[in-house]
């Protein structure tokens, strides 16, 4: 009922707010399969101080499937009174192979809850995401940051669709892969690269050494977990309407778990505050898609790809807590 009470005042503020633009900004697309812990990372993005400009939000599939993940973006933005920012409803397949939905956040990825106002589908854009990620980077050369935390089936057609997008493309951060092999599907598989292999291989074997790209790895997000109740009885507290709507979103999850470890929520932190960064090796990333499909193996010293292997948790709380509250 809280929720409730609180959206209420939500959609009156919501009719009078005009979102702030800022001249100088970090111009991002986010690529995302809007689960729970996708939804709270965008929450902390479009909440946060610093100037972060959300030039675009792209829908891949992964928790669940595209159509999906388009809807929990617009209930998602509705809450941040961020409707304004363009969404692109994206791939509703993997380049070859589509993985099975498991459905880990709910059947339709945020928690199977009633949401009081019903989002506008006509809201969403025409185009293609990976059309959109395509021309967004062409027409703002080296200006376009594109983070990733679903699958890369989105990124990876939009670098065949644009010839010069990784030289256009300002940096790439990725969320995604296993460095220890370590794994939530398997040994050395971690989900958003399984969800898409082909189209993680074929990116990463085509990255260029001129492209920044940062990758935050399974192992360094498991080793930042925290206590499930610090997540229930002090992030789940906060009482503002953004936790509200998590704790309706994860509450699939919630009572599976016996600690909560942030994923998407870290990479929102290290967007936000790149210095939680404590430890990074510089190598290369190579995808199995044959054997051990979504196998992620980690060459050191052989590539240009930044390996983020230890965040700074006490850091990441409090980030967690001052964008959400």
């Amino acid at each position: 009922m809280h929720f409730y009470v609180l959206l209420s005042t939500q959609i009156f503020c919501f009719l009078w707010t005009i979102p702030i633009v800022y001249s100088e900004c970090e111009s991002i697309i986010i690529d995302t399969d809007a689960g729970a812990d996708d939804a709270m990372a965008i929450l902390m993005i479009l909440s946060s101080i610093r100037c972060v400009n959300v030039e675009a939000i792209t829908c891949v599939r992964g928790n669940t499937g595209a159509n999906n993940v388009s809807i929990n973006v617009l209930k998602t933005l509705f809450i941040a009174n961020r409707l304004d920012i363009p969404v692109f409803v994206g791939s509703e397949a993997g380049l070859v192979y589509s993985s099975k939905i498991d459905n880990y956040f709910g059947d339709d990825g945020l928690g199977d809850f009633e949401f009081p106002i019903k989002p506008d589908p006509s809201l969403l854009k025409k185009n293609h995401a990976a059309v959109a990620i395509a021309e967004i980077v062409e027409n703002n050369p080296g200006s376009i940051t594109i983070v990733s935390i679903g699958p890369l089936t989105n990124i990876a057609l939009a670098s065949h669709i644009n010839k010069n997008f990784f030289k256009q493309v300002k940096r790439l951060i990725i969320l995604g892969g296993s460095y220890k092999g370590q794994g939530n599907i398997g040994p050395g598989i971690e989900f958003n690269i399984y969800a898409d292999a082909e189209a993680a291989a074929s990116l990463f074997s085509r990255l260029p050494p001129y492209t920044p790209t940062l990758m935050l790895p399974y192992e360094t997000c498991k080793e930042n977990s925290y206590s499930l109740s610090w997540r229930l009885e002090t992030l789940g507290k906060l009482g503002s309407v953004k936790m509200d709507f998590l704790n309706l979103a994860e509450r699939k999850t919630l009572n599976n778990i016996k600690s909560w470890t942030p994923f998407d929520q870290n990479i929102a932190a290290i967007i936000l505050h790149p210095e939680i960064i404590l430890n990074s090796e510089l190598g290369q990333v190579i995808v199995n898609t044959s054997d051990n499909r979504g196998e992620t193996d980690f060459i050191v010293g052989e590539g240009s790809v930044q390996i983020v292997t230890k965040l700074n948790r006490v850091e990441v709380k409090r980030i967690l807590i001052a964008t959400l509250s």
